[in-house]
């Protein structure tokens, strides 16, 4: 983030004898700008051959295929049970394959790795006890997911009402990022896969990636789709194992979610009933 190179570029470069910054032409905002890359450069990336696969995926949206808004969609009371909490519902009929909720691509919360690094430590060595910084955690590990695009430790949360799609128990998700699963992969359900040995394979196509530079949005928030015809009235379902990309977290992930599907509350019920907290 722009602040995070403010930050750096002060502890690294020699200090002035006026102690006023010594660039006069150049800050965190500035070299933001450098961090994407021209169309141009995308361009000749994908003429490569063999074409990298984030060239066919993740390039943008396909706009023969519709999207249906945040305002097609409610929240209410979950039907998964007292302790799934809320849910999100289907006001509208949806058709599979149809994108689901893309107009707030662009608008979620981001979480720097290096931001996570300072709560994190911060919240276990220095205060635990804070109460301000556990609800922020809280609201980032609950709402949120991990990705890699720039780094191993990001976090997104969506901004919108789509952050309450509860997780489809035993493989019973009707939403689904178009790039990351199917019904055959082991990592499709909570009750399958091996909590000791994490599922999802993650490859690195380049040591620059101007697609995944460009569109960094898109690939984080990811290509939120229905998995199959959705009616009005019906409750969204997502696979919550494709939010963990960290070896760290994925057993406990594994058996949160098998306790989850079998009656237990889920981290933000916990936490709204003043059962549960950060450690």
């Amino acid at each position: 983030t722009p602040a995070t190179i403010k930050i750096n570029t002060y502890y690294r470069i020699l200090p002035t004898h006026s102690r006023e910054s010594a660039l006069h032409h150049f800050d965190g905002a500035t070299m933001k700008q450098y961090q994407i890359p021209p169309k141009s450069w995308e361009t000749v990336f994908c003429r490569r051959s063999p074409t990298p696969a984030s060239c066919s995926k993740n390039r943008g949206y396909d706009p023969h295929t519709v999207n249906f808004e945040e305002s097609n969609f409610e929240v209410k009371t979950s039907s998964a049970g007292e302790a799934a909490g809320r849910g999100v519902f289907a006001k509208v009929d949806i058709s599979k394959g149809s994108y689901i909720g893309q107009d707030q691509v662009a608008k979620r919360v981001y979480f720097p790795h290096y931001t996570v690094y300072m709560m994190e430590d911060y919240h276990q060595n220095e205060n635990a006890m804070s109460v301000e910084l556990s609800q922020v955690l809280n609201y980032m590990y609950g709402y949120g997911f991990q990705t890699k695009v720039v780094a191993p430790y990001d976090y997104f949360v969506d901004s919108g009402v789509l952050t309450f799609v509860n997780h489809g128990c035993n493989g019973t998700s009707n939403i689904h990022d178009l790039h990351a699963y199917g019904p055959d992969s082991p990592y499709y359900s909570e009750t399958t896969v091996d909590p000791t040995k994490h599922a999802m394979i993650i490859t690195t196509e380049s040591a620059f990636n101007p697609v995944a530079e460009r569109h960094m949005s898109q690939i984080g928030m990811g290509n939120l789709t229905a998995s199959r015809d959705i009616k009005s009235g019906e409750e969204l379902f997502q696979n919550y194992l494709g939010f963990v990309q960290e070896d760290y977290y994925w057993n406990s992930t594994v058996h949160d979610l098998r306790a989850q599907c079998s009656g237990g509350k889920g981290l933000i019920t916990a936490v709204e009933e003043g059962n549960s907290n950060v450690s």
